[in-house]
Order: structure tokens, then sequence, then C-alpha cells
């Protein structure tokens, strides 16, 4: 009976993982496939704008978004961390993926940005400077995660730099007590013993 039930359970936290990617994704492409006829008659058989462009860059990258998604889904883990040395090409094409997923992630910000204050250009009868502000004030969300993200890396990386330093620092110390003292004892395994 228990047997029965961790294999159920196994299975359906093993479905209710996949479905949290795929949901989403078939619903973009369910909204894609239904609007594509419309798409095609209303901007593609016209003269390509800015206003186009922008367009096409907002609703294909949330699709491209998912396809990087999907594609770093079939990298799983236990592919790259059952045998990293085996093979390079494995963690090379997820480091890519994450690379494009946060570009797709953060490009957006620029194509609403640019959206927006199109249309503040367009209301205000050509407001240069009302337009570039939109457009500046609209880009803060960009800068500000890409700041708190170096912000954050950062910290943590120093923090790691002084917890390293201070580790060999005192490893050091206690190394040279013990060879003063005839005692063998590599600077190695100093550090495996005493941290």
């Amino acid at each position: 009976m228990l047997r029965w039930g961790v294999r159920r359970l196994r299975r359906y936290l093993r479905l209710t993982s996949n479905l949290r990617l795929r949901d989403p994704a078939a619903l973009i492409v369910y909204d894609q496939l239904l609007t594509f006829d419309r798409e095609v008659r209303l901007v593609w058989r016209r003269k390509v704008t800015g206003a186009t462009v922008l367009f096409l860059l907002n609703r294909y990258f949330l699709l491209a978004r998912f396809l990087v998604i999907f594609g770093a889904y079939g990298i799983s883990s236990q592919e790259v961390s059952s045998s990293a040395t085996d093979s390079p090409v494995r963690l090379y094409s997820c480091v890519q993926s994450v690379l494009a997923g946060e570009v797709l992630q953060t490009a957006p910000y620029l194509i609403w940005a640019a959206f927006a204050s199109l249309r503040v250009y367009a209301l205000t009868d050509h407001l240069w400077w009302l337009a570039a502000i939109v457009f500046f004030t609209s880009c803060m969300p960009l800068a500000t995660n890409t700041v708190m993200l170096l912000l954050t890396r950062s910290s943590v990386i120093i923090g790691d730099m002084i917890v390293l330093g201070v580790s060999w620092q005192k490893t050091y110390s206690t190394w040279r007590v013990a060879k003063s003292a005839a005692i063998k004892a590599s600077f190695a395994a100093t550090i495996l013993r005493d941290g």
C-alpha cells in the first residue's frame, strides 16, 4: 500500500512539475495561433514602420523566451551534473540558454519604453523632450534590475572572498605554529582539517 502511494506521488509530482512550464507556453501558443490570421492581414501585408517592428518584437519576444526556457528544460540538471566533464557541449548549451533567457527577460523593457515614448510623442504633437523623459523613466526597471543584480552578485562574491581570506590567514598561522612545533602537516591538510 505504501509503495503504491509513493509511486503515485512521484508520478503526480513529475507531471505537475512539467505542467508549470507547459501551461503558460500552451496559452501563449494558443493566443499566437488564434490571432495569426489577423496579424498577417493587419501587420505583414502593410508597409514596415517603427510601430510594426515594435509590435512584432513585443509579440515574439515572449514566444522566444518560452522556447528558450523549454530548450533549457530539455537540458536537465541530471545531464549536466551527472557528467559535466564528459559533455562540455551540454554545459555550454546550458550556459547559452541561461544567457539567452536573461536577454529575453530584460529586452521587453526596452520595447515597452519605446512604445510608451512613441505614444507620448504622437499624442503631444511631437514633444520629443517629453517622449525622452517617458523613455528613460520607463527604462528604470531595466537599469535597477541590472544594478541590483550586479550589487547582489558582487556583494556575495565580496563576502566569499572575505571568508576565503580569513580562512587562509587563520589556517596559515595554524600551519606555521604546527611547523615550528615540528608537526608534519601540509598546508592543504591543515585547511582540510581546520577549515
